[in-house]
């Protein structure tokens, strides 16, 4: 198996993990958490990233390596998974999941990184590929358009619309977030956000 690959966007919250062939984010998101061990006991803590493979929380001292745990995390949801790294209350966790629940995580850390940039609401039956949010987004003449969601992604979006669509290489902001047009796709067109302003 070849090493993972890890790079980052200039000033992005987010790490790309590059794993045979697959793209995992590593997001950065404080996000209280619940835990219960295998004992019965209970603890909380707050994430400090987390990716489609596991989290990085801190909590209070006691828990070891190798030891099996159950974590609620907010807006998240249950998982469970093992503990690979303990070391002062600072714990790495390897999540216990399938291939359909990971790449589930995957789209439910794009819409956290990008929801509230975007100002989307929170819906949570709200696929990736269907998400059919109204969104303005404003052109470098300062001329707004209505538009609808198709496709979201960690580094752009691509958006359907009635209106005239802004040229291929403007300059635009989606939402709050800045970008640039790409390419122009059917009925619309696709930004990708720009580097270093964050998620």
């Amino acid at each position: 198996m070849k090493p993972d690959l890890h790079y980052s966007p200039e000033g992005s919250s987010i790490t790309i993990i590059r794993r045979d062939r697959r793209l995992f984010a590593r997001a950065r998101l404080l996000l209280p958490i619940k835990f219960m061990r295998e004992d019965g006991r209970n603890g909380s803590g707050k994430t400090v990233n987390i990716s489609p493979n596991g989290v990085q929380f801190v909590t209070g001292p006691g828990l070891k390596r190798g030891e099996p745990l159950v974590i609620y995390i907010h807006d998240i949801g249950r998982l469970s998974g093992q503990i690979i790294r303990s070391n002062d209350g600072r714990i790495a966790m390897v999540f216990d999941i399938n291939e359909h629940k990971r790449d589930r995580l995957a789209d439910q850390l794009t819409w956290l990184l990008n929801k509230d940039r975007l100002g989307l609401t929170d819906d949570r039956k709200t696929k990736r590929r269907e998400s059919d949010e109204d969104l303005q987004v404003t052109c470098e003449d300062g001329r707004t358009i209505e538009c609808e969601i198709s496709d979201i992604s960690l580094v752009g979006v691509a958006l359907t619309t009635r209106s005239r669509r802004p040229m291929v290489g403007e300059s635009v902001t989606v939402g709050n977030k800045p970008g640039k047009v790409t390419r122009y796709v059917e009925k619309g067109f696709a930004v990708e956000f720009q580097r270093g302003t964050g998620a």
